[in-house]
């Protein structure tokens, strides 16, 4: 029994790691652009930003946390002056960067 368990458990984690692989792992970093203040329009940077987490189907919930990573400091402040549950709506932070 010992033996058929060790047995089970290698192929199904052989297995688990060849689903893994099939799959290329994204670099969130590299499709979703940077702002740059001095020379991107800030309405169609976001409609950028949308579409690229919208062909990735990531939750817009969790949108504001990816924009934060692409804005530079002193715009993402704005963000973290707002209380945290307006702060993580990507509604209502849109409509303080527009």
């Amino acid at each position: 029994m010992q033996l058929e368990a060790q047995n089970t458990s290698s192929q199904s984690g052989a297995s688990a790691t060849s689903v893994d692989s099939e799959y290329p792992k994204l670099e969130l970093r590299k499709l979703i652009p940077s702002f740059k203040p001095q020379q991107d329009d800030m309405g169609r940077f976001l409609g950028l930003f949308e579409r690229q987490l919208k062909f990735l189907k990531l939750p817009e919930t969790s949108w504001v946390a990816y924009l934060i990573g692409v804005l530079p400091t002193e715009v993402a402040k704005l963000i973290a002056r707002e209380p945290e549950e307006k702060a993580q709506d990507y509604e209502y932070v849109k409509e303080i960067l527009l």
